[in-house]
């Protein structure tokens, strides 16, 4: 009899390691990094960091093991075989970066293997339910900036990845409004081509442009909002897991999960719920309030509005998607204190009337 009491209660204590031994105490996660984010994989790394060394247990209560590839985008198969790689080794959602010509892999192999992806770069158009967009888009600000302003002939010069999707906007704003817009992509120009662009439109008397361009003078910006954006996409990650510990579902990746080109796909089992408890954190990060919608975009944020002045940036005013363009008056200068915008989420898009007979240098 006693040996029988022996064994319920060893019994007992089995199904209970094995109940609150369902999460894991090492989280494995995914990192896909492109050519020249040198930045955003310190601040990948540095995140991690900071959270596997937290003094505070509530916070966390596991580690998070990162599993990184490096990949050109240039070649499909390699970016088909970072992607595998990462699936292999049981990763339960990836961080990464992608362009134009990685897009399309990457979210085609998220969606069939329901393998959430957390990425700063540029919004995607249409729907990628296990897409979320750190970036929030810059569409909105823009189109109030134009109304408010009154343009209804400018040029608009892009060479970015999401500048065709604000182009569309535009156009489809123009469409309605009656504006007279020239487009023109410089992804492929030179010194040279530049000038002889502007040399045209100065003598097609055009003094109004909208540039939506990430040339050398914004790169050092731009590549510290990514990097911003990549702490918050860790940060993101770490509170999704903490949720669905808190809530006791098991996120184990067995059976087939390691083949990613299995025909027909078997996607992840727990992959629906990861990407549902991912789109419902809500937190506070390096730029602002970090919060997605039901489709993974980035929703109720603010961008600061500013106007550059001989003596600095200044700014002016504000948007959200509740309020619009808010307007600020008589804003002091910032001059040169740049601790003022530090931290910030700043429109980088520029709106710049040409004065009159520029002068035009190499």
């Amino acid at each position: 009899m006693r040996i029988i009491c022996r064994q319920i209660v060893l019994l007992f204590s089995g199904f209970w390691g094995l109940a609150m031994g369902a999460f894991p105490s090492s989280v494995q996660i995914g990192g896909l990094f492109i050519r020249n984010t040198d930045q955003e994989y310190t601040a990948f790394r540095l995140a991690i960091f900071l959270h596997n060394t937290s003094p505070n247990a509530s916070e966390a209560p596991f580690n998070l093991v990162p599993h990184v590839d490096n990949i050109e985008t240039a070649n499909s198969f390699a970016v088909t075989n970072a992607f595998c790689s990462q699936y292999s080794r049981g990763v339960f959602a990836i961080f990464g970066l992608y362009d134009k010509r990685s897009v399309h892999t990457l979210t085609s192999f998220c969606s069939a293997l329901h393998i959430s992806l957390i990425t700063p770069s540029f919004p995607t158009e249409g729907e990628s339910q296990f897409v979320l967009q750190l970036r929030p888009s810059l569409r909105g600000a823009l189109l109030s900036l134009l109304d408010h302003y009154e343009w209804n002939c400018f040029v608009f010069l892009y060479d970015t990845d999401r500048g065709y999707s604000i182009l569309q906007a535009i156009m489809e704003k123009a469409g309605q409004n009656g504006w007279h817009v020239s487009a023109i992509c410089v992804e492929n120009f030179n010194d040279v081509s530049y000038r002889q662009l502007l040399e045209e439109l100065d003598r097609r008397q055009e003094k109004k442009f909208v540039i939506d361009c990430e040339i050398e003078r914004l790169q050092n910006i731009l590549e510290q909002y990514t990097s911003a954006l990549t702490y918050d996409g860790v940060l993101v990650m770490a509170e999704t897991f903490r949720n669905l510990r808190r809530q006791k579902i098991d996120i184990s990746r067995r059976g087939n999960a390691g083949d990613c080109l299995a025909n027909p796909a078997a996607p992840w089992g727990q992959g629906i719920d990861m990407e549902r408890t991912l789109k419902q954190v809500r937190i506070q990060g390096l730029t602002g309030n970090v919060q997605f919608d039901h489709y993974g975009r980035r929703v109720n944020y603010t961008m600061d509005v500013f106007e550059l002045k001989s003596t600095g940036p200044r700014k002016v005013g504000y948007w959200n998607d509740m309020d619009k363009l808010v307007l600020i008056q008589d804003v002091p200068t910032l001059g040169n204190d740049t601790a003022a915008i530090e931290n910030r989420t700043v429109v980088v898009t520029t709106i710049m009337p040409l004065m009159k007979n520029p002068i035009i240098r190499n």
